[in-house]
């Protein structure tokens, strides 16, 4: 550990621990999405949007326009059921 004279952990670690916790804060949200788009994708409910989204996401240089893409169908889709309607809320 990156301790001083005084017992504190360096600016360094802490921010390099900050950094890191909020990667894996970051992970564990971008999968509940993924995980809620795919479960929109097996229901068949927006189209290819769904599909272009899961295909798409991870990539930088497209994954702004697939999100764009498929918050703008599910912007317009009105749910049928509680469990449609908990993954629009939780998406948008």
């Amino acid at each position: 550990m990156g301790m001083d004279r005084r017992g504190a952990m360096s600016l360094f670690e802490d921010n390099a621990e900050y950094a890191y916790g909020f990667l894996l804060g970051h992970q564990a949200i971008q999968k509940e999405v993924v995980d809620k788009v795919e479960r929109l994708d097996e229901l068949n409910l927006l189209g290819e949007q769904a599909a272009y989204y899961l295909k798409e996401y991870d990539r930088s240089e497209t994954s702004k326009a697939a999100s764009d893409a498929l918050l703008t169908e599910l912007d317009q889709y009105a749910p049928k059921n509680e469990e449609e309607t908990e993954i629009k809320d939780f998406i948008i």
